[in-house]
């Protein structure tokens, strides 16, 4: 080598030494702030092929992340649900800002694969007795409604001012069909209110629904219902008017204070059929109507001439 270039090498690794730390420190900033996706590590190396670890070595990890979206569809089809779960921890990792794969994941494993064990499968080979075959079957479905949850939840804390990520989790939570937890789901709700580019008064309603079926918390969630009942006519939707009317009775607020039967119907008959079906919605989620509400409701349907058999049963004891 002549002395020009190599004057020249030394001093463009000089350069490039100087420069490491400042680019380095730069890389851990941009990714800690999410505008760079996290360095791929070994896990990732052994989850992709070597063209595909190559190209997220390259920057196409958005394109990497597609494909393997496609094989987790492909994995869908064929009811692989371990495939389909693995292949979306991997896009996950791949990109982990991306609220939608966080999301579609989810919806895979709670409802998809969940669904798939409870209903469909035929059950392990040589199972014969029926009991015990539901029981696998039910743990199963647990079990996937349960990562389902937990997928979601990791993409919350992936993405914690993501409203889209933390409104879905509300969803699920909410769920009846789905294991729910209430506290859970209006903590996310309120959490989703609260994120910017919300629709917060859409969210605000829906966590104040769920914290009215939360145990002990009742006059809290009243309190919610009533500001936002007093805050805008939009908001006064058939559940949120009702909940907050039967809310009222038990809280013994008196009826000029109460909200108007009209608000539920606008004729007695109307807000009979109101009333019912939310009791009935009510109880399907695990919580049944205030008994000053129902010693309403079976005074209108006394009224209205309906047979005692048809009438709503009374609220169940607890013991």
């Amino acid at each position: 080598m002549t002395a020009k270039p190599a004057i020249a090498a030394i001093l463009l690794a000089a350069f490039g030494l100087a420069r490491w730390p400042l680019e380095d420190a730069a890389t851990r900033d941009f990714r800690h702030q999410r505008i760079l996706p996290p360095q791929a590590g070994i896990s990732l190396r052994q989850r992709l092929t070597q063209n595909s670890y190559a190209g997220v070595l390259g920057g196409a990890r958005s394109l990497v992340a597609s494909l393997q979206e496609l094989a987790a569809f492909v994995a869908w089809e064929d009811q692989d649900w371990g495939q389909v779960e693995n292949k979306y921890r991997l896009i996950t990792d791949l990109q982990p800002t991306m609220a939608s794969y966080w999301d579609t994941g989810s919806w895979h494993l709670a409802y998809n694969a969940a669904g798939f064990y409870r209903y469909d499968w035929p059950g392990p080979k040589g199972q014969t007795n029926p009991l015990a075959l539901q029981r696998v079957k039910m743990d199963l479905w647990t079990r996937y409604v349960r990562k389902g949850q937990d997928f979601l939840a990791d993409g919350v804390r992936n993405n914690p001012d993501d409203w889209h990520l933390l409104a879905a989790a509300g969803r699920l939570w909410s769920d009846p069909m789905k294991l729910p937890d209430p506290a859970q789901a209006a903590e996310s709700f309120r959490l989703a209110a609260a994120a910017p580019g919300a629709p917060a008064r859409m969210l605000r309603r829906f966590e104040a629904g769920a914290l009215s079926l939360v145990p002990g918390r009742e006059d809290e969630a009243r309190e919610k219902l009533q500001a936002l009942y007093d805050e805008d006519p939009r908001n006064r939707t058939p559940n949120l008017v009702c909940t907050l009317f039967d809310f009222q009775l038990a809280a013994g607020v008196p009826e000029a204070r109460r909200v108007p039967l009209a608000e539920i119907g606008p004729r007695p008959g109307r807000a009979l059929e109101e009333l019912v079906d939310y009791a009935k919605a009510r109880r399907l989620r695990g919580r049944d109507i205030s008994r000053p509400l129902y010693e309403f409701i079976a005074r209108m349907e006394a009224e209205a001439g309906v047979p005692p058999p048809q009438r709503l049963p009374p609220p169940v004891q607890k013991p």
